[in-house]
């Protein structure tokens, strides 16, 4: 017995209902991604502070290097064994407000393949999470002058209407631009690379300076840190002259670095942090 190809097609599009039917009910009973990412992360954070904090009490304790530096081998804390549950999180979760907080952290806590990942996805999907996105800012800088922090402090500038962000962004960027130089060093191949990197490092800064002056950073202000990064890049870079430094020598005989123009002078700056 044949089946007409008239007779098959129809036997199809009567089934087709049903077919569609029976998806829908499928999706349908799918559950629902959760809403619970900010409550989360905000208990995951808490476990690591409370985890440093144990650590730190174990540490003060110990009573010789020796016993300090064992328990720091052995037992310090390594946020890498909790961003995985993080990872959970960003996965699992409904993409809202707890979702970028959990982006923010991995940026901020993250290195290499993994911290490229959370500024990509902050960048494409959390750009309106103006909180969150000023944090994997501050993340960014002269440190991290890689192609994905490159990326996502361009994205921030071209796409969030939060001045914060604007601001922050702009002021990592110049870190970013000045590590890159740094890395490249003073070969005269990488002459042209290294002055068009610190030409826009300098501009960043100048509109810090003129547009986001105001902003706290640390105990002062980010047109404080900016200027003092303008005043480095024009006056303490290799090949400037340095500026004059007036003090007292062992025996108490004021001097100044300018006394010694024109000799071989080793500076050497130490202190204690």
């Amino acid at each position: 017995m044949r089946i007409s190809h008239f007779a098959l097609s129809a036997a199809l599009l009567a089934l087709a209902p049903s077919l569609l039917l029976a998806q829908e009910e499928a999706r349908s009973q799918e559950a629902p991604r959760p809403h619970d990412a900010a409550e989360r992360i905000a208990a995951l954070q808490k476990e690591f502070k409370q985890a440093m904090a144990d650590f730190f009490e174990r540490y003060r304790d110990l009573e010789t290097q020796e016993e300090k530096e064992a328990l720091f081998e052995s037992s310090y804390p390594q946020v890498s064994d909790y961003l995985p549950r993080a990872w959970a999180i960003v996965d699992e979760c409904e993409p809202d407000h707890g979702v970028a907080m959990a982006l923010a952290w991995i940026a901020s806590s993250a290195r290499d393949e993994e911290r490229g990942r959370a500024l990509a996805r902050l960048a494409s999907d959390f750009l309106d999470e103006s909180d969150q996105i000023v944090l994997a800012c501050q993340s960014c800088g002269l440190y991290t002058a890689d192609d994905e922090s490159e990326a996502f402090l361009r994205a921030v500038l071209a796409g969030s209407s939060n001045t914060e962000a604007k601001g922050r962004a702009l002021y990592a960027l110049s870190g970013v631009l000045r590590g890159r130089a740094r890395e490249l060093g003073d070969s005269p191949e990488n002459a042209e690379k290294v002055a068009a990197l610190l030409a826009e490092a300098e501009a960043s800064l100048e509109m810090v300076v003129e547009h986001h002056a105001a902003l706290g950073q640390f105990d002062g202000t980010l047109g404080d840190a900016a200027r003092a990064d303008l005043y480095e890049m024009r006056h303490l870079s290799v090949g400037q002259i340095a500026p004059d430094i007036e003090g007292t020598d062992f025996d108490g005989t004021p001097f100044k670095l300018s006394d010694y123009r024109g000799k071989v002078v080793m500076l050497d700056f130490w202190g204690y942090w």
